[in-house]
C-alpha cells in the first residue's frame, strides 16, 4: 500500500501547492480519514466483524497512513530555514520513529487493560485526532490561492 499511496499523495501535494492551495489541507484530510479508520477498525475488532471488513479497513488505513507523509515532509521543508533543514528532518524522523518503540508497548498495555486490541486502535484514533488539531494550528493558515 505504501508505494502507490506515497506516489499519489506526493503528486496531489505538488498539484495543490502549484495551484496555490498549500499542503496542509491534504495532511489534515489524510490524518482525519486515518483517525476515522482507526476508530472504525477498533469497533470492527470489538464487535468481531467479518475478516473481510477488518481486512478492508486495515488496508485502507495503510493507504491513507502512507499518504500523510509526502505533503508532511514537503510542508516541513517549506516551514524551516534551509540552514537547519537537515536537523529538522532528522528531529522529525526521530520523534516519528519513537512510535515504533512506544506503540507496541501501548497496544499491549491497552489489550491487557481492556481484554481486546480494539483499545489500542481507539487510542491510535484519538492520538491521530490530536495530530489533526495540531496540524490545523500550523502556519500558514489554509489559503484559497497564494498571494503571488
Amino acid at each position: 500500500m505504501g508505494v502507490p499511496a506515497l506516489f499519489v499523495s506526493g503528486v496531489l501535494s505538488d498539484v495543490f501547492a502549484r495551484k496555490g492551495y498549500g499542503r496542509k489541507g491534504l495532511i489534515v484530510a489524510n490524518a482525519s480519514i486515518w483517525a476515522l479508520l482507526m476508530f472504525g477498525l477498533g469497533y470492527a475488532v470489538e464487535i468481531r466483524a467479518s475478516s473481510v471488513l477488518i481486512s478492508a479497513l486495515f488496508f485502507s488505513s495503510g493507504l491513507v497512513m502512507f499518504g500523510v507523509w509526502p505533503p508532511y515532509y514537503a510542508l516541513l521543508s517549506e516551514l524551516v530555514p534551509q540552514e537547519i533543514a537537515g536537523t529538522t528532518f532528522g528531529l522529525a524522523n526521530f520523534i516519528g520513529f519513537l512510535s515504533a518503540w512506544i506503540a507496541p508497548y501501548l497496544t499491549g498495555w491497552m489489550k491487557d487493560a481492556t481484554g481486546s486490541f480494539s483499545g489500542g486502535l481507539y487510542l491510535t484514533g484519538f492520538l491521530m485526532g490530536c495530530g489533526v488539531i495540531l496540524a490545523l494550528a500550523i502556519r500558514p493558515p489554509f489559503r484559497i490561492k497564494s498571494g503571488g
